[in-house]
Formats: structure tokens, C-alpha cells, sequence
């Protein structure tokens, strides 16, 4: 999934714990893979925290082989302060998409992998993030396997 999500093996990917990703009731969960849309019924027969986990954790079946986990957060679970940027709305209103960083828990960060083909600068600037931080965690660098389409990452840090 690196040259889908970290540009070409340039970026970064975080190494989270799963258990650590709980919020209220809500546990991670895996992606349902499936060759068709979720049906159009869900969108009038369910309520609307399940219409949206029915929709947002399906995908193609092409993407199988990515074995993705998902959270999904809804703003009830927030305090009061955390939920400043999310409206309520009334029923009827237009809806509009509020977009707002969510932060994770403090022992939810495993390890960061570095991409095979990071830059210098970047792998200096993410080392400095690392150490501006209050938690210690494990470095990796992603390496090309000789001979496969596979990688292997070495421990760096």
C-alpha cells in the first residue's frame, strides 16, 4: 500500500495499536470487502450511525488484500469543548461536511516505518517530530526485497 498512500514510498506509516482506538463503544473494524455497492436500503432503513458504518466500511473487493481496519467517531462521543466545529442540525436543515483533526490516544502509536524512498529532510523532519514527543516508539525503515514484490523493514531507532 505504499505507493498508494505514502506518494510512492516517500512517506511515512504509523504502526498503531488496535486496542488503544476505542472510543465510547466503538471498536475498530474490519473493512467488509464485496463486489457490489451496500444496498440503496440501507440508506432509508437504517439509522443514520448505521447507514454510515455500512457505507464507510465497505470496499471493492479489488482492495482485499489490504486487510484495512477503520474507526468511525460521531461527534455525541465528544465533550463539549472537543465537539467545538460540529453543528447540530435541525432535521430537514442542509447538511454540511465538518472536517476536524481528531487526536489519538497517547499510547496508541506503536512505531513509525519510514518509506524505502524517504528524502533526507523528511526522515530528519519526521525524527524531530518523534522527539518532540512525550512517548518513545520504535523507528523502522521499509526496504525493497531483493527479487520480490515485497518489502521488509528493519528496526532503525
Amino acid at each position: 500500500m505504499w505507493s498508494h498512500y505514502a506518494d510512492g514510498h516517500r512517506g511515512i506509516c504509523l504502526k498503531l495499536r488496535r486496542r488503544s482506538l476505542r472510543y465510547g463503544s466503538q471498536d475498530p473494524g474490519r473493512v467488509k470487502y464485496s463486489e457490489e455497492y451496500p444496498s440503496a436500503d440501507v440508506f432509508f432503513s437504517s439509522q443514520p450511525h448505521e447507514m454510515f458504518a455500512k457505507w464507510l466500511m465497505t470496499k471493492s473487493s479489488d482492495w482485499s488484500y489490504e486487510r484495512e481496519w477503520r474507526v468511525i467517531l460521531q461527534p455525541e462521543w465528544y465533550t463539549p469543548e472537543e465537539r467545538q466545529g460540529w453543528s447540530p442540525l435541525p432535521p430537514g436543515s442542509k447538511r454540511e461536511v465538518m472536517h476536524r483533526w481528531h487526536p489519538l490516544p497517547q499510547d496508541a502509536l506503536a512505531g513509525v516505518i519510514l518509506g524505502c524512498e524517504i528524502s533526507s529532510p523528511d526522515e530528519q523532519l519526521v525524527r524531530e517530530w518523534l522527539a518532540m514527543g512525550s512517548c518513545t516508539v520504535p523507528l523502522f525503515r521499509a526496504k525493497k526485497k531483493p527479487g520480490h514484490f515485497a518489502l521488509d523493514k528493519e528496526k532503525i531507532g
